[in-house]
């Protein structure tokens, strides 16, 4: 058999009748609204099978056997031929059974026809992106064929990035970040062509190494490894989308001041299992959380060092000048002693 031509596989997945994009608004739309109603464990797998058959393929409607949509939920058939139904009322879903005639001219069943519409909220996020003027996101064509004939270009970078970012923040599930263009790579360069107003001094660029503190490779790769890794539901470089910035890293260090690493690595698995976890209230939203828990702890840790070493301190209780109070002495005095109790024994 010919393998199929690259292009001709582009132009059919061209003509699905659900777009990528409005197939992912239709999952979370699933995930966020309509899944949380689902108590059985049986409806929510038969739910996916579904939408993987239809809006997954980009289809609308499709026909599935029961023998099929049970093996691939990996249930009871006889289970799920009980809760098919209300299931698909519950979620909108058009069920027709399909029946034909034998040559023997008995009733035969079909497989059953199932339609997936998409709802109103997922068609409400359509019409902003149209109203915002993004339309419906389609995945680049890099090297594909150009509307108006030819091949089209390569994105660049920054459109690439500002496509994705747009898209991030309408889709996301999770807290927006915290990000700042001091925790981002595209914060610390400017482009060539932009020129500061004239009545504004230029900055320095803050990721010169000029007065900075040197470190190791090893150093470096081990800070960048924490910071990617933290985490334990989602790890920070998933949560932020990029790996930890340099600039971020050096912060790190140079907030570590030469404390050991392993320590410092303690003090982020303690934060991480204490409920700090990324995106959370109390864990980071941005990659400028690091270096200010790290210099916090640090600053801590010297402070009860110099404390244990202070020579003016005192070891027990009884070196504390305590002055004698009246008031609490002719109250004390009302109690008896253990000189009077063992005289009246």
């Amino acid at each position: 058999m010919k393998p199929e031509h690259a292009r001709d596989a582009k132009q059919k997945s061209a003509h699905r009748e659900v777009d990528v994009f409005t197939a992912h608004l239709a999952i979370l739309d699933f995930i966020d609204y309509q899944m949380p109603q689902l108590r059985s464990v049986t409806d929510i797998k038969a739910a996916l099978v579904i939408w993987r058959k239809t809006h997954g393929w980009g289809r609308i409607c499709e026909k599935i056997g029961a023998t099929e949509l049970a093996q691939r939920a990996g249930i009871d058939k006889d289970v799920l031929k009980d809760r098919i139904a209300p299931l698909c009322m519950r979620l909108g879903i058009d069920r027709e059974k399909q029946t034909a005639e034998s040559k023997c001219g008995n009733a035969m069943n079909l497989r059953t026809r199932y339609r997936w519409p998409i709802n109103d909220r997922v068609r409400r996020s359509l019409d902003k992106q149209t109203i915002n003027g993004m339309g419906t996101i389609q995945p680049p064509g890099w090297g594909g064929l150009d509307p108006q004939g030819g091949a089209s270009s390569p994105p660049t970078q920054s459109s690439t990035s500002s496509e994705f970012c747009t898209l991030q923040s309408r889709t996301s599930d999770y807290q927006p970040t915290n990000r700042t263009n001091r925790d981002s790579h595209a914060g610390y360069r400017q482009d060539a062509t932009d020129k500061p107003p004239e009545n504004q001094t230029q900055k320095p660029n803050p990721s010169s190494s000029e007065g900075r503190r040197q470190f190791t490779p090893e150093e470096w790769e081990w800070m960048s490894g924490a910071l990617n890794s933290y985490g334990q539901r989602r790890t920070m470089r998933q949560h932020m989308q990029e790996s930890a910035p340099p600039e971020i890293v050096q912060k790190c260090l140079e907030a570590a001041d030469g404390t050991p690493l392993h320590d410092i690595g303690d003090l982020l698995r303690h934060r991480c299992l204490r409920g700090c976890e990324p995106g959370t209230s109390k864990g980071p939203r941005g990659w400028g959380w690091f270096p200010t828990v790290i210099a916090n702890a640090v600053r801590d840790w010297r402070e009860q060092e110099a404390a244990a070493k202070d020579p003016s301190r005192k070891k027990h209780w009884s070196e504390y000048d305590v002055h004698a109070d009246s008031e609490m002495e002719r109250a004390s005095s009302a109690f008896d002693t253990l000189a009077d109790l063992e005289a009246t024994a």
